[in-house]
C-alpha cells in the first residue's frame, strides 16, 4: 500500500481572470475550489491509475470539514489527524501570468507530531510511504527529520519531496527524494545550467544518503539517478501550458504508481511525464484519459 503525509492540506481557491490589473477592483470569469496538498495531490493521481492509496492527513476547522467531505466525494481512503486552527485557503489566480497566494493557518505541536507516529507504525516493508509538501510554521520542530527518526528502524521505501526539510532527511537513507531544478539548485547551493551540472547535484545528494533521485526539470523534462549514480534523462513533450500546480506531485505519483503496477524504470518514468504532461494542460490535475493519450505520443 503507498501511503501519502500531507501536513497541511488545503483548499486552493481558483479565479480567472483575463486582465488581471493590480490595485483595481478585478471580475472574475470563472472560479471554482478544489483540494490540495502535494500529498493529496499523488492520492489523486494514483486514483486515476487505479492505484490504491491511503493519505495521512491533518485538518482543523470548517475547511477542513471541506477537505475530508471532498476526499469521500472523491472515494480515498484517509486518516485524520485532528490539530487546531483550520486549514489554509490558497488563492490561484489565472491569468496573463499564473499567480499564487499560499495560506499557512494549521496550529501543530509535538502531541499532533506524535499521533501520526503512532499512525505510521502500522506501515510494514511492503508500505511505501510519500512525505511530501510543506510544514505549518506554527510547529518549532524539523518534523520529517523527528518522524523518520521514530520509524527509522521500520524497513518501508520512504519517498521524500520537500523542499526546507530535504537534506536533513538524507541521514535516514529515503529510498527516493524528488525535488524539482529550484529546490536542487537550493540544495546545493549553485545554479545548474547544464543536464550534466543537475546530474552531479544529484549525484551529490545520493552521496549524502539517498538511495535514488527524480528531479523534475518543467517543461525540461526530467532526470532520475539511481544508488549506483547511473542516470536517465527524458525531455518533456510540448504542451499548452494551463496551469503549473500539481505538476511535480502528478510526475511523482505516476513514477512510483508505475513501479507499484510492476513496471521497470524506464516505463515509470514515461508514466510519471504522462501525468506530469496531463496536469499542466489542465486547471487541476490530469485525468487517465489525457494521460492514456500522452502515452500513445
Amino acid at each position: 500500500m503507498i501511503y501519502t503525509l500531507t501536513l497541511s492540506p488545503s483548499i486552493d481557491y481558483y479565479v480567472k481572470v483575463n486582465n488581471l490589473k493590480l490595485g483595481e477592483i478585478n471580475r472574475t470569469n470563472d472560479e471554482f475550489i478544489k483540494i490540495g496538498g502535494k500529498g493529496i495531490n499523488v492520492s489523486l493521481i494514483l486514483k486515476e491509475l487505479n492505484i490504491p492509496s491511503t493519505q495521512v492527513i491533518c485538518t482543523a476547522g470548517f475547511t477542513g470539514d471541506e477537505i475530508k467531505q471532498q476526499l469521500n466525494n472523491h472515494n480515498l481512503n484517509y486518516i485524520d489527524i485532528k490539530v487546531e486552527g483550520y486549514n489554509r485557503i490558497n488563492v490561484k489566480v489565472l491569468s496573463q501570468e499564473e499567480t499564487a497566494i499560499n495560506g499557512n493557518s494549521l496550529i501543530l505541536n509535538i502531541k499532533h507530531i506524535e499521533n501520526i507516529i503512532e499512525k505510521l507504525y502500522q506501515l510494514d516493508e511492503n508500505d511505501m510511504l510519500v512525505i511530501s509538501g510543506s510544514v505549518p510554521s506554527s510547529i518549532n520542530l524539523n518534523a520529517y527529520e523527528y518522524i523518520l527518526n521514530k520509524i527509522n528502524t521500520k524497513k518501508i521505501k520512504v519517498i521524500v519531496d520537500t523542499e526546507k526539510e530535504l537534506l536533513s532527511t538524507l541521514k535516514y537513507h529515503p529510498h527516493l527524494i524528488k525535488p524539482n531544478l529550484d529546490e536542487l539548485e537550493k540544495a546545493v547551493n549553485k545554479k545548474l545550467e547544464t543536464i550534466d551540472d543537475i546530474y552531479y547535484a544529484a549525484c551529490s545528494l545520493i552521496e549524502q544518503g539517498a538511495k535514488n533521485a527524480l528531479v523534475s526539470l518543467g517543461d525540461k523534462g526530467l532526470i532520475y539517478v539511481n544508488s549506483n549514480l547511473e542516470y536517465i534523462y527524458k525531455d518533456a513533450k510540448e504542451t499548452i501550458v494551463v496551469d503549473t500546480t500539481g505538476a511535480g506531485d502528478s510526475l511523482l505519483a505516476g513514477f512510483i504508481g508505475g513501479i507499484e503496477l510492476g513496471y521497470d524504470i524506464n516505463k515509470s518514468l514515461d508514466l510519471g511525464l504522462a501525468c506530469a504532461t496531463a496536469t499542466v494542460g489542465n486547471v487541476g490535475l490530469g485525468n487517465i484519459e489525457q494521460i492514456n493519450k500522452l502515452l500513445k505520443k
